[in-house]
């Protein structure tokens, strides 16, 4: 009997181990420290990983702002549906993994009322107006400009990089923008 509990509880243990992910599934290390810059004001998702939260939604964002309470938010938004559709928001503070080179980071998003969704990400890699940033497994990636659109030249050396990352591109998703100097709803 005590043999077979023990068989039990290596199987729940290893099980739980894969399901967190080995080593070896983890995104590399972020290419470089990340400026204040960084997370301050708006940045548009031009493209990302497939996910159920987001089906349908178009128009990603993410803005950086400071609470009253002097806290780093991040609100994340979308619209439903199309250019013009309802916005749906998720946001919450961020705490950052690594003070020296606040390259990762997770934000406890307020979703379901007292119901906190933490989320833990790490920018790879980024500029003055783009970044790039994974889940710590590589699973989930996204890309961030400043701008809402952006030439085909620039996409295709921020999919360069997130290759180079060792992320499949060819999984991701290119929602819709709104034009330049246009909000998503007029």
């Amino acid at each position: 009997m005590k043999h077979a509990l023990a068989t039990a509880a290596s199987a729940v243990t290893l099980t739980a181990c894969a399901a967190m992910g080995s080593s070896a599934s983890l995104a590399p290390e972020p290419a470089k420290p990340v400026n204040a810059t960084l997370f301050t004001g708006l940045w548009h998702e031009v493209a990302r990983s497939p996910e159920a939260i987001t089906k349908d939604c178009v128009a990603g964002q993410t803005r950086f702002f400071r609470d009253n309470r002097n806290r780093l938010i991040d609100r994340d938004s979308c619209r439903k549906g199309g250019l013009r559709g309802e916005e749906k928001v998720f946001s919450g503070p961020v705490t950052f993994l690594d003070d020296k080179t606040k390259a990762k980071f997770r934000v406890d998003y307020e979703m379901f009322g007292p119901i906190k969704v933490t989320r833990e990400y790490w920018i790879l890699d980024h500029g003055t107006d783009w970044f790039i940033v994974s889940s710590p497994n590589l699973e989930n990636l996204a890309i961030f400009t400043r701008g809402p659109q952006l030439s085909r030249g620039k996409m295709l050396d921020l999919l360069r990089r997130a290759r180079a990352f060792g992320y499949d591109t060819a999984k991701l998703e290119y929602p819709p923008q709104p034009p330049v100097g246009r909000p998503a709803r007029v």
